[in-house]
């Protein structure tokens, strides 16, 4: 006796298991094209909004961040290349070294396109912090520096020379 319950579709009729198995690989396969597209989306975006500059850490973290979003993006074709034979091959039941090996390269494809995918962006977003970060150090040491002027010193509520604050009278804390 079958203890799983049998999948339904919308008018109430179940569906054969033939049929899941293609819903479940026509999904992957979309699945698959939306990753790849993502990724070379991804990379066709970040290259043209660089500013690049070789003396500085944050381009070679960008071209880093290149680097793994191409990788991620070839791993997927080859992904999506590898795909329709072996689900060819598995509508057939072939269950030989050939169609294991290509499983192995499928699953190995996958893997590399998504973790150099999520490196890749996460390098490219320390890149673009990194040159944030870097243009903000410049203009703050470019930016004069300004001193106590001698209005400051005392008042209430204002930084002494000695960086503290002076003590205020109970009349002060009354009224305010």
């Amino acid at each position: 006796m079958d203890t799983k319950p049998p999948e339904f579709n919308r008018a109430g009729q179940v569906f054969p298991i033939q049929e899941l198995r293609a819903r479940g690989m026509d999904m992957n396969i979309k699945v698959a094209f939306f990753t790849v597209g993502l990724t070379f989306g991804a990379l066709s975006l970040a290259i043209p909004s660089a500013t690049l500059d070789l003396s500085k850490w944050s381009t070679w973290i960008e071209l880093l961040a290149w680097l793994c979003l191409l990788t991620s993006g070839l791993a997927g074709l080859v992904r999506l290349t590898l795909a329709p034979g072996h689900y060819l091959g598995m509508s057939v039941w072939r269950h030989d070294k050939k169609h294991k090996r290509r499983g192995t390269r499928i699953q190995r494809s996958y893997r590399l396109h998504m973790v150099a995918l999520y490196v890749g962006l996460v390098i490219l977003a320390v890149a673009r912090g990194w040159a944030a970060i870097e243009e903000s150090a410049a203009a703050d040491q470019a930016a004069p520096v300004t001193s106590l002027n001698s209005a400051s010193v005392g008042a209430v509520g204002k930084e002494t020379p000695r960086g503290r604050f002076p003590r205020r009278t109970a009349a002060q804390r009354c009224h305010g």
